[in-house]
């Protein structure tokens, strides 16, 4: 079964989001990562992942997390999603990365890919750039770069919001992901 599903990146819900097409037999370390990936991530740092009573944690995490409690192993299906259930995977707990990951539709597709990206508009987050707040600042203000130039790298100095090309990324998470 192929879930469809929408992706928004908290407080940037309109200009930085995806609709992914997932397999439910997709491994949730995997499901974590591509979707990260498709965010910009370049999956550095730790990240859980919710719905309703259920949180697990990646293998790195600060929080040493029972191995009942841990990604590995686990699909997707361990949730028993529903149209319209919330998941929340939240990335980098410095940086405070929140996906709001919301259920759309189930249909039978015979692609044998576990992870698409259908659609989406806005480049993603910049990995180690201060969160949500400096990505504002990066976007919408005046940042000082000969402070921000430190942290995050050169390539993402030249953030276009805008600069959103799924076809690379697909191929990149098929190379990664998918094969």
């Amino acid at each position: 079964m192929k879930i469809i599903m929408d992706v928004k990146l908290k407080n940037f819900e309109d200009e930085i989001n995806r609709t992914i097409l997932v397999d439910d037999n997709l491994c949730l370390r995997v499901f974590c990562e591509a979707l990260i990936f498709s965010m910009n991530g370049k999956i550095r740092h730790d990240y859980n992942i919710k719905h309703k009573d259920k949180t697990f944690f990646s293998k790195g995490h600060k929080i040493k997390a029972d191995k009942e409690y841990l990604i590995s192993h686990r699909k997707v299906a361990t949730f028993k999603l529903q149209k319209e259930d919330k998941i929340i995977l939240k990335y980098d707990s410095n940086c405070n990365w929140e996906f709001i990951i919301t259920i759309k539709d189930f249909v039978e597709e015979s692609t044998n890919k576990l992870f698409t990206i259908l659609s989406g508009i806005g480049k993603g987050i910049i990995e180690d750039c201060g969160g949500i707040w400096n990505l504002e600042e990066l976007v919408y203000g005046e940042p000082d770069i000969d402070i921000i130039k430190w942290y995050i790298d050169k390539d993402d100095l030249e953030y276009d919001i805008n600069d959103f090309n799924i076809n690379k990324l697909n191929n990149k998470i098929d190379e990664l992901y998918n094969n």
